[in-house]
């Protein structure tokens, strides 16, 4: 073998061995940008978080535009539905994505609800989608504008207890600015732990009074789904369905979303039972769809919210009866009594018996239904402002007395 030989089969080896040393590092590098590119898709695909009502309006106009309602959820969470159908737990994922830090779960869940309600009805009664949508995106604002009122009526009480609770501090602070040593009586002598023991007694006991008024008046009341049920009834109706249809219609859009149909609650000797799925499938009426309920007292929250779940099926049921030849009356007889039914039937019934236009009526009692929840609010504020004077008096001033004046004039006078 000659040296020219011996040469060019160093040379292939180390070649070979050079390429060989290079193919795991450019594994490596080919792996790394495509991760990186991933991470940027990745990062491109995450939505930017507008809020619920610019995402509903995005909603609307691709909607309007022509498109599907399906990619256009699946375009606004950067998403994709195993099956080509908007659910509550899917509008609500899209939301969730969506929404900014400060709308709540609450707001997402019941938005999205209310969405998917919004495309099952479009489905079901072939109303245009856009109207559905439109009024999900009135209710979401009109819930908005309450929740932002609510704050606002009651930060001037939440102010007045956050100063009356600084109070004995910052007398005490002063007191000590102004070198009346009150912290040297209230420590160094039995009248001064004896003002100090009262004081503190006052204060802690103006302090749990006013955090029960607070927790009793600020406590946030749901969002009745009284409204949007009337918007969704008003979009069916100017399509050109019946009131019984619309009803049907309106009834089941609205009635997966209660989940069973038969609602039970039974807690401090309140028992209630809703049984009005079965009457929505048989159309029956009577005591098969009514609420029981049993209770010590008024009536309650748990009462409200069963009564709201009870809704859909109430509706389906005064459908279903009136397409049997029931009259008017037969037809909501199981819905008397106070049930949050009665005001659908009110605006309605006039249109049923005489032929007029009900979506009149509808807008009205939506605008009713509002003005009522915003004049709630406000004298819910107005009655806490004047129920803050008790604590004020019989707590928070006795325990300035003992823990701020009386220290201050007694170190002055020594």
């Amino acid at each position: 073998m000659t040296t020219a030989t011996l040469t060019i089969i160093a040379i292939s080896a180390i070649a070979l061995g050079t390429v060989a040393a290079l193919i795991p590092a450019l594994r490596t590098s080919l792996t790394i940008r495509r991760h990186a590119h991933g991470g940027r898709a990745g990062a491109a695909a995450v939505p930017e978080r507008i809020g619920i009502d610019a995402t509903i309006a995005a909603l609307i106009a691709q909607v309007k535009s022509g498109g599907n309602v399906v990619e256009a959820f699946e375009e606004q969470g950067g998403m994709r539905f195993a099956t080509p159908r908007v659910t509550a737990a899917r509008a609500e994922a899209v939301l969730r994505a969506r929404a900014t830090a400060d709308e709540s779960d609450h707001d997402i869940a019941a938005t999205a609800r209310r969405l998917s309600a919004a495309c099952r009805l479009s489905e079901k009664a072939g109303c245009a989608l856009s109207r559905c949508l439109e009024a999900a995106a009135d209710d979401q604002r009109r819930a908005r504008r309450t929740d932002e009122l609510r704050r606002q009526t009651f930060a001037m009480p939440k102010a007045t207890i956050r100063l009356l609770t600084a109070l004995p501090g910052v007398t005490v602070l002063l007191g000590e600015l102004l070198g009346a040593r009150p912290i040297a009586f209230l420590l160094g002598s039995p009248r001064g732990l004896l003002c100090l023991t009262a004081g503190t007694v006052w204060y802690v006991a103006g302090l749990a009074w006013t955090r029960r008024l607070l927790g009793e008046f600020s406590a946030r009341a749901p969002h009745s789904d009284l409204p949007i049920t009337m918007a969704m009834l008003k979009a069916v109706l100017v399509q050109g369905a019946s009131i019984p249809g619309a009803l049907i219609a309106v009834g089941d859009a609205f009635a997966e979303d209660v989940g069973t149909t038969t609602a039970r609650t039974a807690y401090a000797g309140h028992s209630v039972s809703v049984r009005a799925g079965w009457q929505a499938r048989t159309g029956r009426i009577g005591p098969a769809g009514t609420a029981k309920r049993t209770t010590h007292g008024g009536r309650t929250a748990e009462d409200s919210r069963i009564a709201e779940d009870a809704r859909p099926a109430r509706l389906r049921a005064a459908g279903f009866a009136l397409t049997r030849g029931a009259t008017w009356h037969e037809a909501w007889i199981g819905g008397a009594g106070g049930m949050p039914a009665d005001p659908i039937r009110d605006c309605l019934g006039e249109a049923w018996k005489h032929g007029s236009s009900p979506t009149g009526r509808l807008e009205l009692a939506i605008e009713r239904y509002e003005r009522d929840k915003t004049a709630a609010i406000e004298q819910a504020a107005a009655a806490l402002s004047v129920r803050l004077l008790a604590p004020t008096g019989l707590c928070f001033l006795p325990a300035f007395m003992f823990i701020g004046v009386i220290p201050a004039i007694v170190s002055f006078a020594m």
